[in-house]
């Protein structure tokens, strides 16, 4: 069997059929999506990886629609999750960068800058600031001014 190993932040999980879910992360090779079976399970140890803002290290196999074997949770960004300001500034980070992944963008520039603007909002820098410079910082990847 075939398997990557990758790391990626968590933008997004939908729900896939009555016990898992789709995890749909940002990498530095772009966007990718990988099924995780159970994670709606009580028993499931991965289940709380299925949670956005999570970066994780994960081994999935090598298919069409990938399946999530192992991994885990390298950085929870704890800071996002309890503050609601916080929460607000990064989930929009988020949202960005899943909306323009489908468009043609340097990953190897995007993925370090998005890890750095979340670090940065969890160590408790003014998070709206930090939005205002991911945002221009989209600009000048998609080629605006």
């Amino acid at each position: 069997m075939n398997t990557d190993k990758t790391e990626g932040i968590i933008l997004k999980a939908t729900e896939f059929k009555e016990s898992s879910k789709i995890l749909h992360l940002l990498t530095i090779e772009g966007k990718k999506s990988v099924l995780l079976k159970g994670a709606k399970k009580i028993n499931n140890k991965y289940r709380y990886m299925a949670y956005p803002f999570n970066y994780i290290g994960y081994i999935s196999s090598a298919a069409k629609l990938p399946a999530f074997i192992d991994g885990d949770i390298l950085d929870d960004y704890k800071y996002l999750k309890e503050d609601l300001t916080a929460n607000l500034y990064a989930n929009n980070i988020i949202e960005l960068a899943y909306l323009i992944s489908d468009s043609d963008i340097d990953f190897t520039k995007l993925y370090p800058f998005t890890l750095k603007c979340l670090d940065q909002i969890n160590k408790g820098n003014n998070p709206e600031t930090i939005s205002f410079i991911f945002e221009l910082k989209i600009l000048y990847l998609m080629g605006v001014g």
